[in-house]
């Protein structure tokens, strides 16, 4: 079967950010958080925030959110955070961001690898 990539893309600062629906077919995933200094998500305009964490949950009606492997409270200044896999047919990804600043970050992406 062939990979699928999915996004949740916002703004820094914003109460939450959802990915769009995914397929249910797919049942392993892999994300990965980028930040950058505009809505491009260019990687030219890619950044590491000095401040700040992440959490990032998943469900699968796009309802009620639960936690996953690694994804509660996300140093995202350390570019070797563990990342974040899961099994299940998970539909929804959402990211929670707290005092996210620094570096110019004003937008972040979750990236979502299903296959």
């Amino acid at each position: 079967m062939r990979n699928r990539t999915y996004y949740a893309r916002g703004l820094v600062g914003a109460p939450s950010i959802i990915s769009n629906e995914m397929d249910e077919h797919f049942v392993e995933a892999f994300i990965s958080i980028q930040f950058f200094t505009s809505d491009s998500y260019s990687e030219a305009d890619q950044v590491i925030p000095s401040s700040g964490t992440l959490d990032i949950t998943a469900s699968e009606q796009g309802v009620s959110y639960g936690t996953i492997p690694n994804g509660s409270a996300i140093d995202v200044t350390d570019q070797d955070y563990p990342r974040i896999n899961f099994l299940g047919s998970v539909r929804y990804v959402k990211g929670v961001g707290t005092a996210i600043s620094g570096s110019g970050a004003t937008h972040y992406q979750i990236k979502i690898t299903r296959r």
